[in-house]
């Protein structure tokens, strides 16, 4: 359904370009997944650490933005 509004409708442009959100306030949101914590998933995505050594559970993180004229 996204697709079909985005592509019916002519949006706001900059050189040709999408505006796209760039800051907090207005649209780019994100999202921190902790994984089971495997050796596969620390291998894969990595681990966060501290001064006291690797953190529990791998993280996987997301950023989404948002098209500034439609908030698609």
């Amino acid at each position: 359904m996204a697709k079909h509004w985005y592509q019916k409708n002519r949006f706001e442009t900059w050189n040709g370009l999408n505006l796209i959100s760039v800051d907090g306030v207005d649209g780019v949101d994100g999202v921190v997944w902790r994984t089971a914590d495997t050796a596969q998933n620390r291998e894969k995505y990595g681990s966060g650490s501290t001064q006291h050594g690797d953190t529990a559970f791998p993280q996987i993180r997301m950023v989404c933005q948002m098209e500034l004229t439609s908030h698609q």
